[in-house]
């Protein structure tokens, strides 16, 4: 017992790989994020050390929760790290532009989007009926859908790039179907549709 507490005192967790090779069912491999057209599939290494909002009283980004034993019990504490603030850097372009063709995802949709590795996958499954016809009528009739906001209310939607993913994802409220039909009949016509908007850029020289 003395021998185990001056290993784990020095740092070798003997008692985690005691339960390691007594109980190898309970631990599963760590399995990569996985790529979907999903914004919040994007690892969001900013979130690290960032309090939960329902955690009271508020916390500032950086703030470690943890337990630790004091005078034969466990008590909970709190550690500031400035360094978990500073992992990423935000960058912010009020005026941005850029073609349809290179929106790689959403944020809202009515479809599942974990289920979808590209905008095309997407509304070939579930609006085949959207790109029906690979003409310029079709492709104005899909812009025309008041709920691509990008295009017709300037200033709600936004777009978001993280550089460690590399995808640029349009933040929307709606309108993803008719958007990812234009954007596949765009492509096929070899048609610009130029869009413009703010974009929320997120990096990181950790990562």
């Amino acid at each position: 017992m003395f021998t185990t507490f001056i290993r784990e005192y020095l740092g070798y967790p003997v008692k985690l790989d005691r339960l390691f090779k007594r109980c190898p069912e309970a631990f599963g491999p760590l399995e990569p994020p996985q790529s979907s057209i999903y914004a919040l599939d994007v690892v969001e290494w900013g979130a690290l050390a960032k309090p939960a909002f329902t955690i009271w009283p508020r916390r500032q980004h950086g703030t470690l929760l943890g337990w630790r034993q004091e005078n034969g019990s466990y008590r909970r504490f709190e550690l500031f790290r400035q360094e978990y603030t500073q992992i990423v850097q935000h960058e912010k372009a009020n005026h941005w532009a850029c073609d349809i063709s290179e929106v790689d995802g959403f944020a809202s949709s009515k479809s599942e989007l974990t289920k979808f590795k590209t905008t095309d996958d997407m509304v070939e499954t579930n609006s085949p009926e959207m790109i029906s016809e690979i003409t310029h009528e079709k492709l104005t009739s899909n812009l025309a859908h008041k709920e691509i906001r990008i295009i017709h209310s300037p200033g709600s939607d936004y777009f978001c790039r993280s550089l460690w993913d590399g995808k640029l994802f349009l933040i929307n409220s709606g309108g993803s179907h008719h958007f990812a039909a234009a954007k596949y009949i765009a492509k096929r016509l070899k048609q610009p549709v130029l869009l413009k908007g703010t974009l929320n850029c997120t990096s990181s020289d950790l990562i």
